[in-house]
């Protein structure tokens, strides 16, 4: 009975244990003023490098801006920090894909905010895949332009 009730604990702690270590985020509407006006940096761009912390659970990321949106402009380099694990809701980077980034002051990213894949070079996804990537960069494209308008009206509302 004693190895019974043991064994039934364990199982329910295994079964339990992947859902305590999954990032947990809150599902984002659409972009807000006061979401923009709270975040630092708004830009698009392409990664560059992709390097680990030592001595931390982190990766530093190296980002070449391809438009800036808010506090940064094209052309310049940004260095990003996200952690290692996406059970800290860090965020997988590689080298060469584009990026849609929300950066904080502390120039940090994960999953819970909007940082989103732009696209991925064509020729490196399956050609199966192919459209579908195809029509997932069109969608990207045209939130980067509703986007776009409202961060400029948010920074001409915070100004006057």
């Amino acid at each position: 009975m004693k190895n019974l009730k043991l064994f039934v604990l364990l199982i329910a702690l295994t079964a339990f244990s992947g859902s305590a270590l999954a990032c947990k985020c809150i599902p984002k509407g659409e972009l807000t003023a006061e979401e923009v006006n709270n975040t630092a940096m708004i830009f698009t761009g392409k990664v560059l490098k992709v390097e680990s912390v030592e001595g931390e659970m982190k990766n530093k990321v190296t980002f070449k801006v391809k438009k800036g949106l808010k506090g940064l402009k094209k052309g310049q380099i940004v260095t990003v920090y996200t952690n290692s694990s996406s059970a800290a809701c860090g965020i997988t980077f590689t080298q060469g894909e584009e990026w849609y980034l929300f950066l904080s002051e502390s120039n940090s990213v994960g999953m819970c905010n909007r940082t989103t894949r732009m696209y991925r070079d064509l020729k490196a996804v399956e050609p199966q895949y192919r459209k579908d990537e195809k029509a997932q960069q069109k969608k990207h494209k045209q939130i980067l332009k509703q986007d776009k308008k409202l961060i400029c009206e948010a920074q001409k509302s915070k100004q006057a």
